[in-house]
């Protein structure tokens, strides 16, 4: 009946010991999953910041063609400067 006892309480401390290994390995996992969490928020955000950079760059190109257009515009509008003729 000792015999059993000891066998129980050996396989009980088996047990337990690999449950402890599976929690570490869970919490380890865990760990690493939040850590790739952090990653892909972090390269999200650097994506979404180049995205409003190339946008502001895009305006700021749009602005400077509309302003060259304009002054072509104005340009054509006067027309040449009236040519005096002195015979």
């Amino acid at each position: 009946m000792t015999e059993r006892f000891e066998d129980q309480a050996r396989s009980e401390t088996a047990s337990h010991m690999e449950t402890e290994e599976l929690k570490a390995t869970l919490e380890k996992v865990q760990a690493q999953l939040q850590s790739q969490v952090a990653e892909r928020e972090a390269e999200k955000e650097e994506h979404r910041r180049q995205m409003e950079e190339l946008q502001k760059a895009r305006e700021a190109d749009k602005e400077q063609l509309r302003q060259e257009f304009m002054s072509m515009v104005a340009a054509q509008r006067q027309g040449p400067s009236p040519q005096v003729i002195v015979l």
